[in-house]
């Protein structure tokens, strides 16, 4: 096993300022009552011990459903939003080719969760808010992938090093 962690610069980013965006994120949805950020860990998909996820946080309030958080720190926003984002009907949408709409799909399928907040924080005046909705149909379409992979590449070779 690798015992360093691969670590990017932007990845050091999302370190450091998770915690402020976070707290860019309470502060700007004051107006749910009650609103309050849980810390969460692994999630494992129950029969499927090799499909998990670890959002952010946890979402709930006196007003509206739980939700995901998922946090996200980009160095710019206009170039987030030119990469990631799309607008249609005046509202903002996570494309389905974002390197993060199957990390959140996975994510509220583990969670059991119907949708997401995307967080983009670069600062507090340059971020925004995208809320992902759950798509059954694109999860299952991930388990089955997953499942056919690790069943096909994965198992095998674990019983051929254990043999």
């Amino acid at each position: 096993m690798r015992e360093e962690r691969v670590t990017t610069k932007d990845m050091l980013r999302g370190i450091d300022l998770e915690p402020v965006a976070k707290e860019a994120y309470r502060n700007q949805n004051i107006h749910h009552r009650d609103l309050q950020l849980h810390e969460c860990g692994l999630y494992i998909l129950p029969g499927k011990p090799f499909i998990g996820a670890s959002p952010d946080a946890i979402v709930t309030c006196a007003c509206c459903p739980p939700r995901l958080l998922e946090v996200k720190c980009p160095r710019s926003l206009e170039k987030f939003v030119e990469t990631e984002v799309r607008h249609y009907s005046g509202t903002a949408h996570v494309k389905r080719n974002s390197r993060y709409f199957c990390q959140m799909q996975v994510q509220m399928g583990v969670t059991g969760l119907a949708s997401t907040d995307l967080f983009a924080y670069v600062d507090d005046k340059e971020n925004m808010t995208v809320n992902v909705a759950f798509s059954r149909a694109y999860f299952d379409d991930v388990v089955e992938r997953a499942t056919f992979f690790f069943k096909h590449y994965v198992l095998p070779h674990m019983i051929q090093l254990a043999a």
